[in-house]
């Protein structure tokens, strides 16, 4: 019998890596939102929402470290959740500089084109 050896390469390891990262942050939020979901009387659908936006955090942040395009997108969608939340919220403060600052550099980040992160590759 021939024995294969398994071999970690660089990319693999991302993929594990960025999977365990996702689904951990995944399996965490829907655990805590249902948890809190049964205290919640009316604020049901913003607990939804923030959840949705964490998910969108850190999906962002997975995206920059792989030097993806998409960061921005995610970026974006996260960023305007926060905002509208701490409006919601009576966070005054956060919430003006949120959507003044952090949403317009997503979106032009999305304009350009450009990917996220390095430059260059290795191969």
């Amino acid at each position: 019998m021939t024995e294969k050896k398994f071999r970690m390469t660089e990319k693999t390891f991302n993929k594990w890596f960025n999977t365990f990262i996702l689904v951990g942050m995944a399996v965490v939020t829907v655990v805590v939102t249902a948890i809190r979901f049964q205290d919640a009387e009316n604020g049901r659908a913003m607990l939804v929402f923030s959840a949705f936006g964490s998910l969108m955090g850190v999906l962002s942040t997975v995206c920059a470290a792989n030097g993806r395009i998409l960061t921005f997108l995610f970026g974006l969608i996260d960023v305007s959740i926060y905002g509208v939340m701490c409006l919601i919220g009576t966070r005054y403060g956060n919430g003006p500089c949120t959507c003044c600052i952090s949403c317009p550099c997503s979106s032009s980040a999305i304009s350009s084109g450009k990917d996220a992160g390095p430059t260059t590759r290795r191969k």
